[in-house]
C-alpha cells in the first residue's frame, strides 16, 4: 500500500489493524472501516509512515503504540458513542432465545427487550410508536425503507403499522452499519420476522457512510432513516460529507435526527440545527420538524429522478 510515497508492508498494516481491534468496543467494526481510519490517519502524519517503512517496527515501541492509541480514538469517536460494555453479556441471553419464539407475540416482547441493549434505541423506545405516527403523517407509510448507520435501531419495526393485526402491508427493509455483529444479529431478526410475516423482506449489510459515492446505487427507497449520524460523517469537519451523503441518498424522504441532550445528560440551549435546515433551503428539498424528549428529527421531502 503506497502512503505519501511510501509503500507499507501490507503485513505490518494487517497485523496493526489486528493490535488495534484487541480492544472488545472494537473489534466488531469491519475490518475495511478500521483500515480506512488507519489509513486517513497515516496521510495526516508522515512521521508515522516512515516509522511503519523502518527496520524498528515493534508493538512494544512507544511509536507503534502512540499510531494504535490515536487511530482507537478515532474510532471511538466515529463507532462507540452508543457501545456499553456492560449489557453484552445480557444481549447474547436475548439473542440466544430467539430461535424458541414460537409466536410473534413472544417475539416482540424479545425485540424490546433487546433494543434495550443499545443507548439510542433504549432513549427511544417508549417514543416509537408516536415516532413512526409522526413521521408517517408526513411521508406516507412507506413500503421500502433505507436504514444507514443503523445500529439496531431496525429491530424497532415491530412498531411500524405494517406487523399490526389490521395493516398487513408490503415492507422492505435495508439496513447499513459497520458493526459486524449487529449486522448478523439484524439479519437473525429480519429472517425471523419473515416467518412471521411473508411479505416482509430485509437485508442488512456492512457498509461504511463515508464511501458515500456508493450510496447513489443503493436501492431506490421511499424512505430512508439517518438517526444520529451526522456527526459520525462530519467528524467536526463543517458539513459537506452530510450534504453530499443526503443529496446522493436515492429516497423520497430522509428523517435525520440528532441529540437533544448532551453527553453529561444536560438540555442543549439551542437543539435546532441551523446549518441543517440552511442546508436543505439550498438544496430545495422541503422539511418539517419534531422532537422528543432527548432527541430532534427533520423529515425532509427529497425527489429522486
Amino acid at each position: 500500500m503506497l502512503v505519501n510515497g511510501k509503500v507499507l508492508d501490507e503485513r505490518i498494516v494487517h497485523d496493526l489493524i489486528l493490535a488495534i481491534q484487541k480492544r472488545k468496543e472494537l473489534s466488531d467494526i469491519n475490518k475495511d472501516f478500521v483500515r480506512d481510519t488507519l489509513f486517513e490517519y497515516l496521510k495526516r502524519e508522515p512521521k508515522a509512515v516512515k516509522y511503519l517503512c523502518s527496520d524498528k517496527v515493534n508493538p512494544r515501541a512507544e511509536n507503534y503504540k502512540l499510531i494504535m492509541k490515536a487511530v482507537r480514538a478515532k474510532l471511538r469517536r466515529s463507532h462507540t458513542l452508543f457501545w456499553e460494555k456492560s449489557i453484552l453479556p445480557e444481549r447474547k441471553k436475548l439473542i440466544a432465545k430467539l430461535p424458541k419464539t414460537k409466536t410473534y407475540q413472544q417475539f416482540q416482547e424479545l425485540a424490546k427487550e433487546i433494543l434495550k441493549t443499545h443507548s439510542s434505541t433504549k432513549e427511544r423506545q417508549e417514543f416509537y410508536p408516536v415516532l413512526y405516527e409522526k413521521i408517517f403523517k408526513i411521508t406516507g407509510q412507506p413500503q421500502t425503507v433505507l436504514d444507514l448507520g443503523a445500529g439496531l435501531n431496525p429491530i424497532s419495526l415491530i412498531y411500524l403499522p405494517q406487523f399490526s393485526k389490521v395493516n398487513k402491508k408490503a415492507l422492505e427493509y435495508y439496513a447499513y452499519d459497520i458493526n459486524e455483529y449487529e449486522i448478523a444479529l439484524l439479519n437473525k431478526i429480519f429472517k425471523k420476522t419473515q416467518k412471521f410475516f411473508s411479505n416482509f423482506e430485509g437485508k442488512a449489510e456492512v457498509f461504511d457512510l463515508l464511501h458515500w459515492n456508493k450510496i447513489s446505487h443503493m436501492p431506490k427507497v421511499d424512505l430512508c432513516l439517518m438517526f444520529k449520524v451526522t456527526d459520525v460523517l462530519d467528524q467536526g469537519k463543517g458539513h459537506k460529507v452530510t450534504e453530499t451523503v443526503i443529496a446522493e441518498i436515492p429516497a423520497k424522504y430522509i428523517v435525520v435526527s440528532f441529540p437533544t441532550v448532551t453527553m453529561s445528560g444536560k438540555m442543549m440551549n439551542h437543539p435546532r440545527r441551523k446549518w441543517f435546515e440552511l442546508m436543505c433551503r439550498r438544496l430545495t428539498y422541503k422539511y418539517n420538524f419534531f422532537s422528543t424528549s432527548n432527541e430532534l428529527f427533520y423529515v425532509v421531502k427529497k425527489l429522486v429522478d
